[in-house]
């Protein structure tokens, strides 16, 4: 399989996102129908696209990213979750009109797949941080803001927090460890496994991803759409 094909999930991805952003720009009456379209058969294609690669190992742009097994699993997830999640609402009726939550719900599964590859800490930061971002304006779009209001709230004061001390982790892991690749501090982080500092930045990054995570799915599965 050729190299360029591990990065398949992100194409398909960044070209449903195009569809659909040139959809919002048009503003008609169709943009909201086409928006979701593209959504639907970006995240069905991403899916395929993972778990066709799912035997690939490659690293781009000097392991800044990674690929093997594990990130197209995670890829496959990410897809799986926005393709649900854009049936349900299509069955739902919700939004029809707009293009802008299927655009940046497009955003979100595109920056989630960047940071399940992030062969970097400060990328895996900035994809985790564009993701939520993308994340609350879908969720703010997708009806009017008296209802949607109290969601986003919830949603914000969750990841703030968790942005808040993922990159306190990642500067204290850097601080000490002089690195902030992945490939890196695998090698050096055997001879500091024993510096609380270390140990802390660690936890402090593991933590707060996984509380981002599940705080984000507990608040979205209750939510009505």
């Amino acid at each position: 399989m050729p190299r360029a094909a591990s990065l398949a999930v992100e194409a398909c991805l960044g070209v449903a996102a195009l569809v659909a952003f040139v959809a919002l720009l048009a503003g008609s009456a169709r943009a909201g129908r086409a928006a979701r379209r593209a959504a639907c058969w970006g995240a069905a294609a991403a899916l395929v696209a993972a778990l066709a690669t799912i035997t690939s190992d490659a690293v781009w742009f000097f392991e800044a990213l990674r690929v093997d097994a594990s990130t197209q699993a995670m890829k496959a997830v990410v897809a799986a979750g926005l393709l649900l999640s854009m049936l349900r609402r299509e069955r739902a009726g919700f939004a029809q009109s707009s293009a802008v939550g299927p655009f940046f719900a497009l955003v979100c599964a595109a920056a989630l797949a960047l940071a399940a590859s992030a062969g970097d800490l400060l990328v895996l930061w900035i994809a985790l941080e564009i993701g939520s971002a993308a994340l609350l304006i879908a969720v703010a779009a997708g009806g009017s803001w008296s209802t949607r209001e109290a969601l986003v709230r919830r949603l914000v004061s969750s990841w703030l927090p968790t942005s808040l001390v993922l990159l306190l982790g990642t500067v204290l892991l850097a601080a000490i460890a002089g690195a902030t690749r992945l490939a890196d501090l695998e090698t050096l982080l055997p001879d500091l496994r024993r510096e609380p500092v270390v140990v802390t930045g660690m936890v402090l990054i593991v933590g707060a991803i996984f509380a981002r995570a599940v705080r984000f799915v507990a608040i979205l599965a209750g939510s009505p759409g």
